[in-house]
């Protein structure tokens, strides 16, 4: 399982770098990406390709778990997006500033983050989850997603902007535990990469306070993981 971990982050950083690397070399504001195939098939590379290393190191094992579409599910997945906007619509975070249709960048979200998460949860969490248990392993997911997202960070014009590093690492504790919880209550990956990409895809779209609601907010859904891991253990 270290060999497997190992061997997706060397992987993904290397797409991450290769890909958003070329278009801070090329010195392309975030808005300009999408104007140029050559920017676009950057960006790509750097965020789907990810995503391929993960579902390739898992393929075998993965199969079965696209089958288990419910409305109990579905209804657990919308109740912990609600939260998660909630939470920073209630800290005053959080104001449309409408660039893409949001059925567009959702949908582009999914399929360039959201594939992500199964990589993320079988060849990271499930490195760690024997040793360090259910929420510390949620925590390191969310650290290494981080590092992910530092070369995008780094492009001017970025959602997230450089001096927000450090809040943004916690928050996206919060979405790793969330999405892994999701992975884990209903033994489907389906609502974890809907989740993500639902969340990804709206973010891009809002102005959001990008200082310490964003550490409340991974904190709160930590919480909230911790509170509701009783209902994985029940279904174990």
């Amino acid at each position: 399982m270290k060999k497997r971990l190992i061997t997706f982050l060397t992987f993904l950083y290397l797409f991450n770098i290769i890909g958003f690397g070329g278009i801070i070399l090329l010195d392309i504001p975030f808005h300009e990406v999408f104007s140029n195939p050559s920017f676009v098939a950057l960006f790509v590379l750097g965020s789907l390709g990810p995503g391929i290393v993960g579902i390739f190191l898992s393929r075998e094992e993965i199969k079965i778990h696209f089958n288990n579409f419910n409305l109990k599910n579905l209804l657990m997945m919308l109740v912990l997006l609600l939260t998660h906007f909630g939470l920073y619509r209630f800290m005053g975070g959080l104001r449309k500033n409408i660039n893409y249709p949001y059925l567009m960048s959702i949908s582009i979200s999914i399929i360039l983050f959201g594939l992500q998460e199964i990589g993320w949860y079988k060849n990271v969490f499930k490195a760690f989850e024997d040793e360090k248990g259910l929420i510390k392993s949620c925590i390191i997911v969310g650290l290494f997603k981080v590092l992910g997202f530092l070369p995008l960070i780094l492009l001017p014009g970025f959602i997230i902007r450089s001096d927000s590093f450090a809040y943004f690492s916690m928050l996206m504790v919060g979405i790793s535990a969330l999405s892994i919880f999701l992975r884990e209550f209903t033994d489907s990956f389906i609502y974890s990469i809907l989740f993500v990409g639902i969340v990804y895809g709206v973010m891009v779209n809002m102005n959001f306070n990008q200082g310490i609601p964003m550490v409340l907010i991974g904190f709160i859904e930590c919480i909230i993981l911790y509170g509701l891991q009783d209902y994985i253990k029940r279904k174990n």
